[in-house]
């Protein structure tokens, strides 16, 4: 029961109530997410300067190649761009152009970004299709001295722009409040 003179919100069959505490949990699992990709990516960080150390120990004291040594480090640079793409959209520092987006008021701005927003997650999600069918082509691949198959490249692709879709959606879930006009008073 709405109290008279009170004006009851609903989003479709949702009330206010629901809808907020639906993006609450998705904002807190997508938290989740993002630190399971940034301790991913200290965790590659450190190994790949351990490796990078034991590279350089083998060549330059001990005058011999260690050959999986700089594959290892090439996957895990890869590893650590997408890993560190997904970091970069939870924290809103991804490339936009949000100059532009800032001359109108907020919200048309939200709007555009929210429209941007779903561009990016149908880019990501086509991305994410062909390079998971690139892992899965290339999975028993090795090329050269590797120690990684070719496949696992494609997987960091895939790992990273899931990320992202989570991302862009929580960000779009953010706007829905200031695009509908119903923002928490």
């Amino acid at each position: 029961m709405v109290p008279r003179g009170h004006k009851h919100i609903t989003y479709g069959p949702f009330t206010k109530k629901a809808v907020i505490k639906m993006i609450e949990k998705f904002d807190k699992f997508v938290r989740g997410i993002n630190k399971v990709m940034d301790t991913l990516l200290v965790i590659d960080m450190l190994v790949m300067f351990v490796i990078l150390m034991l590279q350089i120990i083998s060549r330059f004291v001990a005058f011999f190649i260690i050959d999986w040594t700089q594959d290892l480090l090439c996957f895990l640079l890869v590893a650590s761009v997408y890993l560190g793409v997904c970091s970069a959209t939870y924290m809103g520092k991804q490339i936009r152009l949000e100059f532009f987006v800032d001359l109108f008021p907020k919200r048309v701005a939200d709007i555009i970004l929210c429209v941007a927003d779903v561009i990016s997650i149908i880019y990501l999600a086509i991305i994410c299709k062909d390079a998971a069918t690139l892992a899965l082509d290339n999975i028993s691949i090795k090329l050269g001295t590797s120690i990684i198959p070719y496949g696992y490249y494609y997987v960091t692709v895939v790992i990273g722009f899931i990320g992202m879709i989570f991302n862009f959606i929580n960000l779009i879930l953010k706007r829905i409040p200031s695009i509908t006009g119903k923002e928490a008073a």
